[in-house]
């Protein structure tokens, strides 16, 4: 998909577009979007993006791919609309120097806000661990770093 020869946004505009007239997906300002990072495990290093890291959906470091996605939710819907792949130190050619690093938080303080000027939805953080953490509380675990 990268080196497709059409333009994305038209087609990720369509998308955005496509659950907007019917009631039960339809926005309202009891909904939220918000930042969230997930991940998929991949084995090999051949697909663009790869790396050990953590993954949000696994709750554990491995082998995979993690993207900084705005995700909107409210009771009967859950659409990812904007999502932004994390590119790990290992897999840049200058390592953390190159200038196209971007931590996940950097990705996730970029994702677009509403999806359309019209729309009710604001940008929301909702208890997502990006960036660095605060010390643990003795009754707490440390957080495991990749």
């Amino acid at each position: 998909m990268p080196q497709s020869p059409w333009d994305h946004e038209p087609v990720n505009d369509r998308r955005i577009d496509l659950p907007m007239p019917a009631p039960t997906t339809a926005r309202h300002d009891g909904g939220a979007l918000f930042p969230d990072d997930s991940g998929d495990v991949k084995s090999g290093r051949a697909t663009g993006y790869v790396s050990r890291q953590y993954r949000g959906s696994r709750g554990q470091a491995g082998n995979g791919i993690v993207a900084a996605t705005a995700a909107r939710a409210d009771e009967p819907v859950h659409h990812p609309p904007h999502t932004v792949p994390y590119q790990p130190t290992p897999t840049l050619p200058q390592e953390p120097a190159d200038p196209a690093f971007r931590t996940e938080g950097q990705l996730a303080a970029h994702l677009p806000g509403p999806l359309r000027p019209s729309d009710p939805t604001p940008l929301k953080l909702v208890d997502v661990l990006f960036g660095s953490w605060p010390a643990p509380t003795p009754h707490q675990r440390a957080p495991r770093r990749v």
